[in-house]
């Protein structure tokens, strides 16, 4: 089953801060399952959910959509 993986990672390193797996098939409901801190987060970095989720179900994407990085620290949105 594909899933979106959000991952960020603190400056320097290799394991992530915190990360969320969202199965596609409940992509509607994404906004609601995103932890609160991920998508304030990921809203400050310009990263709206349901607009990605929207653009991998019509278009069938798969792999690393995009990654942000802000310093050292990153954040990467993949489909997997």
């Amino acid at each position: 089953m594909r899933s979106l993986r959000i991952k960020t990672y603190a400056a320097g390193s290799e394991k992530p801060k915190s990360a969320i797996t969202i199965p596609l098939v409940v992509a509607r409901l994404a906004g609601k399952l995103i932890p609160r801190a991920v998508a304030e987060d990921l809203a400050r970095k310009g990263i709206n959910v349901v607009e990605i989720l929207d653009i991998i179900r019509k278009e069938g994407l798969e792999g690393t959509l995009m990654e942000i990085e802000k310093g050292r620290a990153r954040t990467v949105v993949s489909v997997e």
